[in-house]
């Protein structure tokens, strides 16, 4: 007898997994890169030719599965791009993160947008544990987030590129930079003591060749700290 998928999830499965191999690549590739996509960021990362995959982007909005807006394409429903999501192994999807940041990087640099991409960037870095990579992209995309106001967002941020300022190698400088960035943000916030904490950090910074921040930016740190 037929069996019948016992959830929306397996049901979008089955029905993807009928449209054929070409659907299935450019479906997994969209679904990592987020809810709205463009042709140019995900075409490399599918697999596909651009004739294969104009093809099978015509079989997916003639199914409704993808809607085509200004500048790009994006999922009918969130339930789909969860559906595809979900059913990727974390190695693939590890993978395709990494193909769609490398994709975004090299077509942001050659349109000289790195500032735009920061925040995709980040997160795709973050998202294949591509952790030195994310950290210039993580700062950037904190100063965006606070020049526009999202000071939460910015302080979240930038404790992410704290987190793996190791693994990219930052310099003193650029540490010092973001602390105090962090610092003046968590002050704004009302958050006393983490920002206490982040001007305790940037006075007693050290980096190679014994680095350390100079006279003046050890007293300014140790003047917010207390």
């Amino acid at each position: 007898h037929l069996s019948l998928p016992d959830s929306p999830a397996a049901a979008i499965r089955a029905r993807v997994a009928r449209l054929g191999s070409r659907v299935e690549a450019l479906l997994s590739a969209a679904a990592a890169a987020g809810q709205r996509f463009e042709f140019e960021v995900v075409r490399p990362v599918s697999g596909l030719s651009a004739h294969e995959m104009l093809n099978a982007l015509e079989t997916c909005l003639e199914a409704r599965l993808l809607e085509e807006h200004a500048g790009g394409y994006h999922f009918h429903h969130s339930l789909v791009r969860d559906a595809v999501y979900e059913a990727l192994s974390p190695r693939r999807r590890l993978e395709l993160h990494r193909a769609i940041a490398d994709a975004v990087e090299a077509r942001a640099a050659a349109a000289g947008e790195m500032e735009d991409a920061s925040e995709m960037l980040a997160f795709h870095r973050r998202a294949g544990e591509r952790w030195g990579a994310a950290f210039r992209p993580l700062t950037a995309s904190g100063h965006r987030a606070a020049a526009r106001g999202g000071l939460a967002e910015a302080s979240a941020l930038y404790q992410q590129a704290l987190e793996v300022a190791d693994a990219a190698e930052a310099g003193g400088p650029e540490r010092l930079d973001l602390l105090e960035a962090l610092g003046r943000l968590q002050l704004t916030l009302a958050e006393n003591g983490a920002a206490a904490r982040a001007f305790r950090a940037a006075a007693e910074l050290s980096g190679p060749g014994g680095w350390r921040p100079d006279p003046e930016q050890r007293a300014r740190a140790r003047r917010h700290e207390a």
